[in-house]
C-alpha cells in the first residue's frame, strides 16, 4: 500500500482506497504507466482513411498532395506509398534524359551524320533554286510591264487627268527619265522627280520606300534611269508614284 495525491484536493490517501475521504473523488489507477479514474477507458487512436480524391490527387500531382498524408492520423503505410510514389515521379525525368543522350549518341555515329549532311545540302539546293524561281518570274513580269517616259505621263495629266488615271493611277508601270532632283518628303522617304513636266516645279515625282535609301543616294542629277513603279494619281496636276525599285 502506497500514499497518492488525490488528483481532485491533492490529499494523501491511500492507493487502495475506493476514494479521497476528504473530497469523495474516485482514487486514480495505473493503467499502462498512466492514471485513470475508475470507470474510464483510456481513448482508442482513430486512424484517418485517405479518400478517394486524394488518392487521384497523389497520383495525378504527387508534388502537392503527397505531403497532405504529413497531417496528424494517417497510417504509416499510406505515408510510405505516397512517399515512395513522389521519389519515383521525382528520378523518372532523370531517368528518362538519360534515354534521350544515349539515344542522342547513338544518332550522332559517322552514317547519321552524312545523311543529316546528305540532307542540309539538299534543302539549301532546294531553297536557292526556289529563290531563283522567284527572281526569274520577278524579271519576267517587270519585263511584261509597259514602258513609258516621265514627259509622257507628266503630257497626260495635262491633258486629261481623268483619262491619265485610268491608265496609271494604281498601275504597275516602267518609266524612264533624266533626274532632274533627289529629296525627301515629310515622313523621310526619299523620292526623285524626272525632267519632262510642264515646267520645272510640276516635274514627275517617283517615291521609295526607306529600304532603297542607299540606292538614292547614289544617284546624281543628270542620270538616265529606269524605275518601276505604281501610280498614285496627281496633286495639282504633278504627276505623283510610290513603291518605286530602280533597275538601272
Amino acid at each position: 500500500m502506497a500514499l497518492i495525491d488525490c488528483y481532485e484536493c491533492h490529499n494523501h490517501v491511500s492507493d487502495s482506497a475506493a476514494a479521497c475521504p476528504k473530497c469523495g473523488a474516485p482514487v486514480k489507477k495505473q493503467v499502462i504507466g498512466s492514471w485513470l479514474p475508475p470507470g474510464r477507458a483510456k481513448p482508442a487512436v482513430v486512424r484517418r482513411n485517405v479518400s478517394v480524391l486524394l488518392i487521384i490527387g497523389i497520383v495525378v500531382f504527387p508534388y502537392i498532395f503527397a505531403w497532405f498524408l504529413i497531417r496528424k492520423d494517417y497510417s504509416v503505410n499510406a505515408r510510405t506509398a505516397a512517399f515512395c510514389w513522389l521519389g519515383f515521379c521525382v528520378v523518372l525525368p532523370f531517368m528518362s534524359g538519360s534515354d534521350n543522350s544515349y539515344v542522342a549518341s547513338r544518332a550522332s555515329s559517322p552514317e547519321d551524320n552524312v545523311a543529316r549532311e546528305a540532307r542540309d545540302t539538299a534543302a539549301k539546293r532546294a531553297k536557292e533554286a526556289k529563290l531563283a524561281d522567284e527572281a526569274q518570274r520577278q524579271r519576267s513580269e517587270i519585263a511584261s510591264l509597259p514602258l513609258v517616259a516621265a514627259s509622257q505621263i507628266a503630257q497626260a495629266y495635262e491633258e486629261n487627268t481623268v483619262a491619265a488615271d485610268q491608265v496609271f493611277k494604281d498601275k504597275r508601270f516602267r518609266v524612264t527619265g533624266i533626274v532632274s532632283s533627289i529629296s525627301t518628303d515629310f515622313i523621310g522617304r526619299p523620292y526623285v522627280t524626272l525632267r519632262g513636266g510642264v515646267n520645272q516645279f510640276m516635274e514627275p515625282q517617283f517615291s521609295f520606300s526607306k529600304d532603297s535609301s542607299s540606292q538614292v543616294a547614289a544617284l546624281r542629277k543628270g542620270n538616265k534611269i529606269t524605275l518601276v513603279c505604281r501610280g498614285r494619281g496627281d496633286v495639282a496636276k504633278t504627276p505623283m508614284s510610290d513603291d518605286c525599285l530602280l533597275l538601272q
